[in-house]
């Protein structure tokens, strides 16, 4: 399956040789991120909202080729920009945000609670974790450990927090040299499969600035530059 911002979702069984549109009956085809249930890979959790306001979450239970709408994520945020499911019990960690740069975004963001919610019962309720504050945009990174599922990670404009809980509660990593990512608007996280405890951030800046590599061997507990001026980009995927 793939998602595309105002694209919908497509779905390919010839391991990406052919593409067919398979969400042309969604209520949004703003698709900002895709999840597969790891107890079953037919369950797929696709969330909502990019260059317009989304509608949360939508499931399929066959792979793609049928979506329903859950109601309860309309309370999220406007964009829905991260997802894991986790294989130890099937709860769901979601990452939303309100972006200012959203056509329609003063109406929209009316009853939205942006930040890092946890649903315990596959989508029908979701319980708000992580309070985003004063700046609810630039969520842009979520990640769960394939060696430890109560291990999440969360990045937002210029930080990172981690939960060891499974989403329930949220400490604010450790970054050095600096003890936050001065004026960065993207940051993307990510376990290393092969070495339990590994994890990586990569950054960009507001506008053009140089992105640089952080890298954690503790789980995501403190973060260390590894390398500056990687590359020039406005965003980082």
């Amino acid at each position: 399956l793939a998602g595309a911002s105002t694209g919908g979702i497509f779905r390919s069984t010839d391991a990406g040789l052919s593409w067919t549109p398979v969400g042309d009956s969604l209520p949004t085809m703003d698709i900002h991120t895709l999840a597969l249930d790891p107890a079953n890979p037919n369950v797929v959790y696709a969330g909502t909202g990019d260059w317009h306001p989304g509608v949360g979450i939508v499931r399929s239970r066959d792979f793609g080729l049928t979506w329903e709408h859950l109601p309860a994520s309309l309370a999220l945020g406007m964009r829905v920009t991260g997802i894991v499911v986790s294989p130890a019990d099937g709860r769901l960690v979601v990452q939303s945000d309100i972006s200012v740069n959203t056509p329609g975004y003063l109406g929209a963001r009316t009853g939205r609670a942006p930040g890092i919610h946890v649903s315990l019962d596959s989508g029908v309720t979701f319980t708000r974790t992580l309070d985003p504050g004063t700046t609810p945009t630039g969520a842009s990174g979520l990640a769960l450990s394939p060696h430890d599922p109560s291990v999440v990670l969360g990045a937002g404009t210029g930080v990172i927090h981690r939960s060891t809980d499974g989403g329930l509660t949220w400490q604010r990593a450790v970054l050095s040299p600096a003890q936050q990512f001065p004026d960065y608007q993207f940051i993307r996280v990510a376990f290393a499969p092969s070495t339990p405890g590994i994890a990586y951030a990569l950054t960009t800046g507001a506008g053009n600035n140089l992105g640089s590599v952080y890298r954690s061997t503790d789980n995501g507990a403190t973060f260390t530059r590894m390398s500056t001026n990687v590359f020039q980009s406005n965003g980082v995927e």
